[in-house]
């Protein structure tokens, strides 16, 4: 019996085999839009000229390794709330293409889960919870709150960010309100520029404040187009993954949010082979960054 671990062991095997081999980033092309291209145009230069981030940027650095590709339509798979629950989170790492592992901050062995995550080739952000509206239910611990007092907010984005390293940048766990919040969404960004990061933009609210701050401080950033999982069984994943490829087909790529859910990785581990077969190319976001940098020089 193939076992969960085995398909690890495997996968790890393998993207060691392809970095080796390959080791060149994916190909360029002009796909991701003028919103994409603009931020990320910004982002190779600092606010007011000044240097605020090491030479080569965290999420250059720690970018996954990923083949060159040919020009097929790309999805980016990104796993929300990883590592805080092991079985299940291993069980995505272990679908056999490259992703975003998005980790709960405050999840258990996040050092041992990521390090994991990165050995079999997947992307690395720390998934940061923030402030949502009154009626959502509780974000977990040190959330970013519009109105906190400076020392506060910095004490708490300290540690999210300090909670492990070698990862790619962030993304916000709910988050309704905060990231609707001008004055918050600076803070963040100002500190994610330093560090030379990320921000995808989970786009829990349509009135996000993200490409704004993003462009005011140098970030790259990208946002979600598809929710997978806001229905809990495996036929409504099946559905929103149909959107999923019917966005990267007409615009040749698209970026879906999903967790390590049961139904969720069900409907993944059968949909997966259908969509490779189809011609869909799988890459992490920094590869989606990569190729809309190259677009925009």
């Amino acid at each position: 019996m193939v076992t969960i671990a085995m398909k690890l062991r495997a996968l790890a095997l393998a993207v060691v085999a392809t970095a080796l081999l390959a080791g060149a980033p994916v190909h360029g092309d002009d796909r991701l839009g003028d919103e994409n291209r603009i931020l990320l145009r910004t982002a190779a230069r600092a606010p007011d000229g000044q240097s605020t981030g090491p030479a080569t940027p965290a999420w250059v650095r720690y970018a996954a390794a990923v083949p060159a590709t040919a020009k097929a339509p790309m999805i980016a798979l990104v796993i929300d709330d990883a590592g805080l629950n092991r079985a299940r989170t291993e069980r995505a790492m272990a679908l056999g293409v490259p992703l975003t592992m998005a980790f709960m901050t405050y999840a258990p062995d996040l050092i041992g889960q990521s390090t994991m995550a990165r050995r079999l080739g997947h992307d690395i952000m720390l998934h940061v919870p923030m402030e949502a509206t009154d009626d959502a239910p509780d974000t977990g611990p040190r959330p970013l709150l519009t109105g906190l007092p400076e020392d506060d907010f910095d004490a708490r984005l300290n540690w999210h960010l300090s909670r492990l390293g070698g990862y790619v940048g962030v993304n916000n766990h709910m988050g309704s309100r905060f990231t609707a919040d001008r004055d918050g969404m600076d803070r963040l960004m100002a500190e994610l520029s330093r560090r030379g990061l990320m921000f995808l933009d989970s786009r829990t609210t349509s009135e996000t404040r993200a490409p704004g701050s993003a462009s005011r401080n140098a970030v790259p950033l990208l946002s979600r187009d598809v929710f997978l999982d806001n229905d809990r069984d495996a036929a409504s994943v099946r559905r929103q993954l149909d959107t999923v490829t019917q966005i990267a087909r007409a615009r040749g790529f698209a970026i879906a949010i999903g967790h390590p859910w049961p139904w969720t990785l069900e409907a993944l581990e059968s949909w997966l082979p259908e969509a490779q077969t189809q011609g869909f190319s799988f890459v992490p976001v920094t590869a989606l960054l990569r190729l809309s940098i190259r677009s925009a020089n």
